[in-house]
């Protein structure tokens, strides 16, 4: 059922997820761990899948930071079982998404829980992205780091007056950027517009 939903390019994989959620309830019954690993991976990647597809249809339904909560969730589940450095990657970008979800004008709720949310999500980032940074060589690591680092960067440089220690995070930053940047572009083969922009102000 994912195949079909991938091959179609357009479909939302409705039938796959439905079955890897009765196998995800009934997890206790894997004989092996490395079967159930693989089957935590294979259900990240369809709900990334589909969230991807939902935000294609500038979706902005319940079912949109659902995806990403269940990622969160999976993710923790393997983990548990080895802690690889593709399952924090898939943690990392649930992690990256929701924060934006909540953070961005997009979602008009403002209630307390989920800047609750909001935060977790930013403090577990921050954690995540320091040791993939530095261990796991992967295209989507460096993007993830240059986006988040940047974001910050671009909040602090866009401040009239700054404070002595905020004067000292913005150094901090502008040089973990210039040493992400050349990383990011090695061994990202498609560039990320938001990305560029970000690495041209900088520049």
């Amino acid at each position: 059922f994912y195949q079909l939903a991938r091959d179609s390019g357009r479909e939302l994989p409705i039938r796959a997820l439905s079955e890897y959620g009765k196998a995800y309830r009934y997890r206790v019954n894997f004989r092996y761990d490395y079967e159930e690993f693989r089957f935590y991976q294979n259900y990240m990647d369809a709900l990334f899948f589909a969230y991807r597809q939902r935000r294609l249809e500038a979706s902005r339904d319940e079912n949109l930071v659902g995806h990403l909560d269940q990622i969160i969730e999976i993710a923790e589940q393997a983990r548990q079982i080895a802690d690889h450095p593709e399952v924090r990657l898939a943690l990392a970008r649930a992690h990256y998404n929701r924060m934006l979800y909540y953070a961005t004008g997009e979602n008009p709720s403002r209630a307390p829980e989920n800047r609750a949310r909001l935060d977790a999500s930013d403090r577990i980032l921050a954690e995540l992205l320091r040791g993939l940074v530095e261990e796991f060589r992967h295209p989507e690591v460096y993007r993830l780091a240059v986006l988040y680092y940047g974001r910050e960067w671009q909040s602090l440089s866009g401040k009239p007056r700054r404070s002595s220690p905020e004067q000292i995070r913005l150094k901090e930053l502008e040089t973990l950027l210039r040493t992400l940047a050349p990383l990011y572009r090695r061994y990202n083969k498609i560039d990320d517009p938001d990305v560029l922009d970000l690495l041209q102000r900088l520049e």
